[in-house]
């Protein structure tokens, strides 16, 4: 394990305790694997392919942060519509929301960003920025 993965594995410990990081990705493989890896640092999640799920889970539950996808195949809305239905809500406007994409556009990353993304990571990421970027957001969530 590399110095780095070390170091932000201890630092995410802290936050093993913390609620659940909500998953939203129309691919089961990109669930599946984002759950792994949040598993191997003690991190809980709660995977929700459709963005109405997340929307209700984030109104009525603890949630200490969410990482979506943009682009949802076949779902009544997009992580852009998903983001403005968080930012627009006082109860959610200051939930954490990062995306991953594997559309690298400028004007997508932009307006994710101008509508009130924390994080905006491409795909295919480097697991040990993304849990860097996680714990950025988790320690701002959280207030540590």
């Amino acid at each position: 394990m590399t110095m780095t993965l070390l170091h932000t594995e201890l630092h995410l410990q802290q936050y093993t305790q913390t609620a659940p990081i909500v998953l939203c990705d129309d691919d089961a493989l990109s669930l599946r694997i984002l759950e792994i890896v949040f598993k191997r640092f003690g991190l809980t999640t709660l995977s929700l392919p459709d963005p109405l799920d997340v929307i209700h889970v984030a109104r009525t539950k603890s949630v200490s942060l969410i990482i979506t996808d943009m682009w949802k195949h076949g779902a009544a809305l997009n992580g852009l519509d998903l983001l403005n239905d968080l930012r627009s809500d006082p109860d959610t406007y200051f939930l954490p929301v990062m995306f991953l994409s594997a559309d690298n556009s400028r004007n997508v990353t932009h307006r994710a960003y101008q509508q009130g993304a924390n994080a905006f990571l491409f795909k295919p990421y480097q697991v040990p920025h993304l849990l860097e970027v996680t714990q950025g957001l988790l320690m701002r969530s959280l207030g540590r």
